[in-house]
């Protein structure tokens, strides 16, 4: 998996989510930019307890905070992507370091790859698919997927385990 170019680590065994962590995430994406001094009464919990927990599950892979243009902005493709044997891990590091490359998953099945990549427009994505992306040593072949409409994407879903109390503390969802 991919997040501001770089590839996460698998989240160790003992990183797991307790119902207070959840909580955490759903008073985030109700109140971004609350300070922790209203999140932790939100949960029932000290402030610093509150900034300690999001530190821990940062620190593990299990959450973060990101920003990228909105779906109006950009033409977005998958790209399955097949690589030549033993060169998944070096493909894959130079495909994260492409800023128009903003997902990457090694999957199981007919290919190695799953791509989410995104352009300007139509001609802007199809240079970057067969020129990037075609003609990287390591890629045997490429299948693309043309996004036609975005229904929902990921920032719109919601955790829903803050309490209704937390929750008014906070402001609308």
């Amino acid at each position: 998996m991919q997040e501001n170019g770089r590839v996460l680590a698998p989240a160790p065994e003992s990183a797991a989510f307790e119902e207070v962590d959840l909580a955490l995430i759903d008073a985030l994406q109700t109140d971004p930019r609350a300070p922790w001094s209203r999140i932790g009464p939100a949960l029932g919990i000290d402030a610093t307890t509150a900034a300690r927990r999001w530190a821990r599950l940062e620190r593990d892979g299990l959450a973060w905070v990101t920003a990228y243009a909105g779906p109006a902005t950009a033409t977005v493709a998958y790209v399955e992507l097949t690589c030549a044997p033993g060169e998944v891990e070096e493909l894959t590091a130079r495909l994260v370091a492409l800023p128009w490359v903003f997902s990457a998953e090694h999957v199981v099945g007919d290919y190695d790859l799953f791509l989410s990549v995104a352009a300007p427009d139509l001609p802007s994505l199809g240079r970057r698919v067969t020129d990037g992306l075609g003609r990287l040593p390591g890629v045997r072949a490429t299948r693309t997927r043309l996004s036609m409409r975005l229904y929902q994407e990921g920032s719109g879903w919601k955790v829903r385990a803050l309490e209704p109390a937390g929750r008014a503390r906070l402001g609308p969802a």
